[in-house]
């Protein structure tokens, strides 16, 4: 894809699906602190997706305003679900979910995790969520493991994860489970062994920091965790804050975050990246009567399925007609309509 934005390959697995889901985990550091965040751009990251784990919330306030700015800028609704402070000093964080009412639902929260062992300087928090249109359900948990002054600080939590995982599962039932956060440790690491018994990385490439360097990443410590038995991934990947909003990557480090967003994403659907929309126009459009079911894919929330049924569908009076269509509720219609790729060229 343009502009290196996905950097996983696309995983094509056999498992139960959510309709049409981004999801996306991002630590927004100090998020909340007086600090000159852009929450414009913040708010333009958190919209590519529907669910978003959010680490490195300082200020629950700061929910509020993300709030304000996501439904002034998309017109659509959405919610956050924001827990309690966690951290053994002065210094603590929360963790906060936010999602796209027209998309997702809370189903349940399942809360902090007990840690038996107190070993986890900040315990994980976790939810379920459901699928508006399906009702089908997921556990969403995140973490944002200590960083301390050692590796062996990490090494005590990420040991951990394995009796949170079945903690999480003992919840959770039948319903997929997804552990995402910022681990502070790549997943080549030897610490993950108990870990990796139970659920894969989606990641295994690439880098999630912005280093000091311009243009430059480093360490890939930002992940999804799962059993891809449980849940037909589409795709995954991180996306390149720099690059989507053509902005500075120094201005990203210092006003934005010094991590970027991990993502997968299930059913007919992608990520789009916004510094992308101005281009999209210079591009030929996707006639939506004359294309290909192949290029029609090319669209956002245009799978094969969905390509096969507008070319049964023909002749297309109009963009917002595609309604029609099976899981193309009129917010992605909207989201089709203002990416400008889809077409009816006379």
């Amino acid at each position: 894809m343009a502009h290196g934005i996905f950097l996983a390959a696309l995983l094509m697995l056999a498992a139960p699906a959510v309709a049409d889901l981004r999801l996306a985990s991002w630590n927004i550091r100090h998020l909340g602190w007086d600090n000159g965040k852009d929450m414009q751009a913040v708010a333009s990251v958190t919209a590519a997706f529907d669910l978003i784990a959010i680490q490195e919330l300082m200020d629950p306030n700061a929910v509020d305003t993300l709030l304000s700015t996501l439904e002034v800028n998309t017109g659509e609704s959405w919610r956050a679900l924001t827990s309690r402070a966690f951290g053994r000093s002065s210094y603590q964080e929360h963790y906060t979910f936010v999602w796209r009412s027209s998309e997702v639902v809370l189903a349940g929260r399942i809360g902090a995790y007990p840690d038996p062992g107190d070993r986890f300087a900040r315990d994980p928090f976790a939810a379920r969520f459901r699928d508006r249109e399906t009702g089908e359900e997921l556990l969403l948990a995140t973490v944002h493991i200590v960083y301390g002054d050692t590796v062996g600080e990490r090494v005590l939590e990420i040991t951990t994860l394995d009796n949170y995982w079945t903690w999480l599962d003992d919840k959770g039932g039948e319903v997929p489970l997804i552990l995402v956060g910022d681990f502070n440790l790549a997943p080549d690491h030897a610490s993950w062994d108990e870990l990796n018994a139970l659920a894969d990385p989606l990641l295994e490439e690439g880098a999630t920091t912005l280093s000091t360097n311009d243009g430059e990443y480093a360490n890939l410590y930002d992940n999804l965790w799962l059993e891809p038995s449980e849940l037909t991934v589409t795709s995954s990947g991180i996306f390149l804050v720099p690059d989507c909003l053509g902005l500075e990557h120094a201005y990203v480090r210092e006003r934005v975050s010094d991590h970027l967003p991990v993502y997968l994403t299930v059913g007919d659907t992608r990520v789009g990246c916004p510094a992308n929309d101005a281009g999209v126009a210079a591009r030929q459009c996707v006639d939506l009567n004359e294309a290909s079911a192949e290029a029609l894919t090319g669209i956002i929330h245009i799978g094969p399925a969905r390509a096969r049924a507008i070319v049964e569908g023909r002749p297309w009076a109009e963009i917002e007609a595609l309604q029609r269509i099976s899981g193309l509720s009129a917010a992605r219609v909207a989201d089709i309509r203002a990416e400008g790729l889809a077409c009816i060229d006379g």
